[in-house]
């Protein structure tokens, strides 16, 4: 039961699982899609597979005993009305406030913003030349 969890849960795209952060994260570091496209693209592909999730449910349920797909139903009802509520906030450009979508490392993560040589988001000062003789001699 634990490993279907997991699969259920890492696997499947679907904003707020973890698989739908995953792919969010994807999108904007991989992909190098600005934070409100890549947004808008998850809240769409979780609606899609929230809506098959609660049609598999409801069409189960007319067809046998209500069982384990009562709980689909719930999840996908969920994870439908978190998508739709990421997909409000990225049409109203309210991301900042975002869990995943506002946070410092995904701001600017569809931009190309290693300008500065500064890897890591480690913070270097530069060394002047005369620090740099003295230290030698």
């Amino acid at each position: 039961l634990n490993i279907i969890l997991l699969c259920f849960n890492l696997f499947i795209p679907a904003y707020p699982l973890d698989g739908g952060r995953i792919y969010a994260a994807s999108l904007m570091l991989v992909l190098k899609l600005k934070g409100q496209t890549a947004a808008k693209v998850t809240a769409i592909t979780a609606m899609l597979i929230s809506s098959g999730m609660i049609i598999y449910a409801v069409l189960s349920m007319l067809s046998k005993s209500a069982g384990s797909e009562l709980l689909l139903g719930f999840v996908g009802a969920y994870v439908l009305h978190q998508s739709y509520e990421l997909w409000t906030a990225a049409q109203r450009n309210a991301l900042d406030s975002h869990p995943i979508f506002g946070r410092d490392c995904y701001q600017n993560a569809g931009e190309n913003n290693n300008t500065s040589g500064n890897e890591g988001g480690v913070e270097r000062t530069p060394v002047p030349a005369e620090t740099d003789n003295a230290v030698l001699a």
